[in-house]
């Protein structure tokens, strides 16, 4: 049974948000560690100058293993959030775009849809993301966090900077992009339909190469937001601007290890198990949309 695009849709952004949860447990570990080495923009007299095993080493001396999964709880609800929003924004999108053009999408016609698919979920993820760095940095719980945000400055404390998001929105679509341009011209070439998936280990490592050359072109801005989300309030040129006075070039790619380790294999796990779960997503779609089609009105027949 075919799936309508809505439908369609609706089991990419399932499949996105299974793909999210996984990989933020897997990574909760350097994705705290990346947060630390980010976080400081080095005016405050950082005391964090280590290398990412060091900081490992060190967080898990002073405050134990437990210490690497503070403010799980919103990082993966954050992650699940924006990944079900991305990709059934793009898959939407896309479909949108291949109905009018008639073809699929440019390169830059991706980076701009991807984009858009990207920004459709930051007024609910940004809070969440924020939350959780913050957490992460001081090691408080996620109602700590929150609360003390909310008391210091009410409901627009979580609101995130609308510029910053959109220079970001950069990031994931260029990976996005270069993953779904790679991935067609194998699926072309080995003569199989678009909407299949590539293995595993295919997926793994064209998600990573991608996630790496987004995440160097685009640091300085991971590096921006991540300062600001860690309780500094000023516009990106003036967080951008600090660092630079405080550590020179060196600061603005401060964590820049951490990054990749944590983008690119948070990317690659990401989209290897949505490509892989695609299938089990769409059947569970099927089997829902058939149980509610056979408890539909029943006709009486006359004989």
């Amino acid at each position: 049974m075919a799936l309508s695009k809505p439908l369609e849709a609706l089991v990419s952004a399932n499949s996105g948000a299974f793909a999210g949860f996984f990989a933020t447990i897997a990574i909760a570990p350097i994705d705290s560690v990346k947060v630390l080495l980010q976080s400081s923009s080095g005016a405050e007299g950082g005391t964090i100058a280590k290398g990412v095993i060091a900081t490992l080493i060190h967080k898990y001396h002073k405050e134990g293993f437990l210490s690497f999964y503070a403010g799980v709880e919103a990082k993966v609800l954050w992650s699940m959030i924006g990944k079900w929003f991305f990709y059934g924004a793009y898959f939407w999108l896309t479909s949108v775009y291949e109905n009018m053009m008639k073809k699929s999408p440019s390169f830059l016609a991706n980076m701009f849809i991807a984009s858009m698919s990207d920004m459709s979920h930051v007024p609910i993820s940004a809070p969440l993301e924020k939350i959780a760095t913050q957490a992460v940095k001081n090691n408080e719980s996620v109602v700590s966090v929150f609360n003390r945000i909310y008391k210091q400055s009410g409901i627009w404390g979580f609101l995130p900077n609308p510029r910053l998001y959109l220079l970001l929105s950069l990031n994931p679509s260029l990976t996005n992009t270069i993953f779904t341009q790679v991935k067609n011209m194998m699926l072309k070439a080995r003569k199989r339909p678009l909407t299949s998936s590539l293995g595993s280990g295919e997926s793994f490592i064209v998600a990573g190469i991608a996630r790496a050359i987004a995440s160097i072109l685009f640091y300085p801005l991971i590096k921006a937001k991540m300062v600001m989300q860690g309780g500094k309030n000023m516009g990106v040129k003036e967080c951008l601007e600090e660092v630079y006075k405080a550590q020179g070039w060196k600061g603005l790619y401060q964590g820049l290890t951490a990054e990749l380790m944590r983008g690119v294999f948070s990317s690659a796990v990401t989209l290897m198990i949505k490509e892989r779960s695609a299938h089990a997503n769409r059947a569970l779609v099927m089997s829902v949309v058939s149980f509610f089609a056979g408890r539909g009105p029943t006709r009486k027949v006359i004989s």
